[in-house]
């Protein structure tokens, strides 16, 4: 098929080149990790079925790029933008099956460019794996309502199991999932009782080993999860959903969210009127002729993602009358008719830039002439795509109104609401503020690849720049590194390397990886409060070199009988300014207090 627009030849050719620049910009980046991504590279280091902040695929997704390529920091990151191309992938093969071939190849360049993805994909999260498992099991519910089939089912159960692997999250993609359920009810393929229980045990089956490893350890992973909310105290906090809400501008785009916006109160406006619709009425003829007779496309291939003209298709000619309803599968955002719906006739001889259901793939004439009449409807696509949008940004605007919520906890909204807003663009005819938006993020998306390029330099300070939090970790290690040996060479070598802080001690493990001294947790008390505190706990070994950024320590000194402070230093450079301060003490004769 020649490459042009809606071409997959053509999508896959352009997502590559974004990947590529953007694992340039990952070689050439100047930052240390984060240090959560120190602790899931630690985690890799230690493969399990659980752990206790976030449950297992995180760590194995980063064994698995570890192994190829070494622990160098873009080693670790290279599955974020890899699997985020993944991701935009199946993005684009959601809007194929839901609306067309046109749909799906911008929906997958929207989604590649996004601004939150750009920044995504420079680090290591467990947004990565997440919502690439969102994605598929999208797909799967999308192919399942189509078909029925039972390995749609299976797709769609591995999918759910394997994101809940990555983030428990993944609850609410079952709740969506219910509520597009109830609410369309009686659209789509009669999905019998049978596919369903293939849908729970499977994912039942994928998320069983990180459900027994919960079991075996108190189940930390649970308790972490909830207390990550952070509902005690105050649960007034609105100037937090209010900051929440808007930053979500910036994660989704400034056009692009405000277009969702639009389409969110189109949809609330017909459900309050009553006048919304579960399909779309019927299309006047394109030239203006009083005719009715619409041409629907039978397709049995689902994995193509062709576009399809009438001269190649199956079609089924149906006349309709302007109150007659469209065939079963019809007008559900391109669902599409099986061959024994209606009795066939010979395929009609249509100009190729014919309009497929409701997406003419002519000029902005015939999108306007087409669409006229639909401004009061809303197509079952976009209402199945409302039901994985609109709760996930109510709840977490809930949740930052009585406690906090970070911009990206819903990003797996907007797997969604990329193809629901490129849809809703192009049948509305909004190219110009299509072309607007897509020529920004392209910009964007290589402007955010290689700011880390400026790190720690000017027009950067310790109070502005971004990375702040990514610098210093290095050379505060290289410190830690020459205090051991120093030790080691004068005869008196440390036991272990004490530290009081997640982060610091997940810097560490990465940073001094060629030291064979343990490197163990403070527990503050009797209850672990993190994975380090639960698997690498202090045991009293001594003498220790204790690394700290707490000046009050927590109380560590005074369980010891000798302490003696050998240095205090402060890593982490702005042009001339050192900000990061750590104190090492060496500690002797471990009596815990009772």
């Amino acid at each position: 098929m020649a490459a042009g627009a809606g071409s997959p030849r053509l999508l896959a050719l352009i997502l590559l080149g974004i990947l590529a620049v953007r694992l340039v910009a990952l070689w050439l980046a100047q930052t240390d990790l984060f240090f959560d991504e120190a602790q899931y590279w630690s985690w890799a280091k230690e493969l399990d079925l659980g752990y206790y902040s976030k449950p297992p695929l995180i760590a194995w997704v980063i064994a698995a790029t570890t192994a190829v390529c070494g622990d160098g920091e873009p080693c670790v990151r290279l599955a974020a933008p890899v699997l985020h191309t993944v991701s935009a992938w199946i993005v684009h093969l959601i809007g194929c099956r839901l609306y067309d071939a046109r749909i799906g190849f911008w929906s997958g360049i929207v989604f590649a460019t996004l601004p939150g993805i750009g920044l995504s994909s420079g680090i290591i999260s467990t947004d990565v794996p997440f919502l690439l498992c969102w994605a598929l099991a999208l797909w799967g519910f999308v192919r399942l309502r189509e078909t029925g089939n039972l390995g749609d089912a299976l797709l769609l159960g591995a999918a759910i199991g394997a994101g809940f692997m990555a983030r428990y999250s993944m609850v609410f993609f079952v709740g969506s999932t219910l509520l597009a359920l109830v609410t369309m009810r009686g659209s789509g393929a009669r999905i019998g009782a049978a596919r369903w229980i293939a849908v729970a045990l499977v994912a039942l089956l994928v998320v069983s080993p990180n459900l027994y490893w919960n079991a075996a350890h108190g189940f930390p992973t649970f308790g972490h999860t909830a207390d990550n909310a952070k509902w005690g105290g105050s649960l007034f906090h609105p100037l937090k959903a209010l900051e929440f809400f808007g930053a979500q501008f910036g994660v989704f785009g400034p056009v692009l969210f405000g277009a969702l916006l639009v389409i969110v109160w189109r949809a609330v406006k017909l459900r309050t009127s009553g006048r919304g619709e579960t399909h779309p009425p019927p299309q006047p003829s394109p030239r203006g002729g009083g005719g009715s007779t619409a041409v629907y496309v039978a397709r049995d291939d689902l994995s193509s993602c062709d576009t399809v003209s009438p001269s190649r298709a199956n079609t089924i000619e149906i006349g309709l009358t302007p109150t007659s309803p469209p065939p079963r599968g019809e007008g559900q955002g391109g669902g599409r008719t099986s061959s024994t719906a209606a009795t066939a006739s010979p395929p009609p001889q249509a100009p190729k830039s014919k309009a497929l259901g409701p997406y003419p793939q002519g000029g902005r004439e015939e999108s306007r002439e087409l669409n006229a009449g639909q401004d009061r409807i809303l197509l079952n696509a976009d209402r199945l795509l409302l039901c994985f949008v609109l709760p996930i940004l109510l709840i977490y605007i809930a949740q930052a109104f009585v406690s906090r919520a970070h911009a990206n906890w819903a990003a797996a909204g907007y797997v969604a609401a990329t193809v629901l807003v490129v849809a809703t663009m192009f049948r509305d005819g909004a190219r110009r503020a299509f072309r607007v938006s897509l020529g920004m993020h392209a910009v964007l998306t290589v402007v955010i690849a290689f700011s880390p390029l400026l790190a720690g330099r000017r027009p950067f300070t310790v109070e502005n720049d971004p990375f702040r939090r990514m610098l210093g970790w290095r050379e505060m290690a290289d410190r830690v590194r020459s205090e051991v040996k120093s030790a080691a060479s004068q005869g008196k070598p440390y036991a272990a390397i004490l530290i009081d802080d997640r982060g610091t001690l997940a810097e560490h493990l990465y940073y001094l990886r060629d030291l064979d001294t343990p490197i163990l947790a403070w527990r503050s008390g009797p209850v672990p409060k993190d994975h380090y505190e639960l698997t690498r706990p202090y045991d009293g070994r001594a003498p220790a070199l204790l690394v700290s950024q707490d000046d009050k320590l927590r109380g560590v000194l005074d369980d010891f009988q000798s302490k003696e402070l050998r240095l205090t230093h402060r890593s982490g450079s702005y042009v001339g300014r050192d900000w990061r301060p750590t104190n090492l003490y060496r500690l002797d004769g471990f009596i815990p207090k009772p």
